[in-house]
Order: structure tokens, then sequence, then C-alpha cells
């Protein structure tokens, strides 16, 4: 059980990461998702700001009639991409027009 496992230094290696990425796997999810699933299942999601980064390269007047709409809506960029990436997730790329 990976719980009862032995303390080694990182440098010797205990299996601990080899484990948690099967387990990952065996939940159809990336290393990172199980991770931030199982902190955010203990500690709730980060509200702190800190998260992943999205950079991006688009037409410059396009980003700016956009974030002043999203500005009037009360809603920040990184909030709207937030909520784009969530909609990609929950339905599926065609979900999202072109």
């Amino acid at each position: 059980m990976l719980t009862r496992r032995t303390k080694k230094s990182s440098q010797y290696g205990s299996g601990t990461t080899d484990l948690i990425r099967a387990m990952a796997r065996e939940n159809g999810m990336m290393y990172n998702e199980y991770i931030a699933g199982i902190r955010d299942g203990i500690m709730g999601p980060p509200s702190d700001g800190r998260g992943a980064m999205v950079s991006v390269r688009m037409d410059p007047v396009l980003k700016a009639k956009a974030e002043r709409i999203l500005g009037e809506a009360g809603m920040t960029p990184a909030e709207a991409v937030e909520a784009l990436y969530r909609d990609i997730v929950e339905n599926g790329p065609l979900s999202v027009k072109r």
C-alpha cells in the first residue's frame, strides 16, 4: 500500500511516483491531473490565482474588442479562457463555434 511505504531519500526513489502514475492511468488521467484532483479533494480548488498559463497570439484588435466586452460583463480574460476550456472538456471541441 502506498501509505505504508518506507521513506527513502529522494535520490534512491521509493517508486511512489511510478505507483501514482499507474493509478492515474487506471483512472484515465495524466499524472498532473491526478495529483491536482487529490489536492482539490483535500483542500478544494486553488483560489489564490496560481494555475497553469495559456499563451496565445491573436489579432490585437480582436483581443481589445473582446476584453472590452468581457470587462463590461464583469469577467476577466482568464475567467473567459477557463470557461472556454471547461466547455471543451464537458462538451468536446465541436461545441465551440468558429
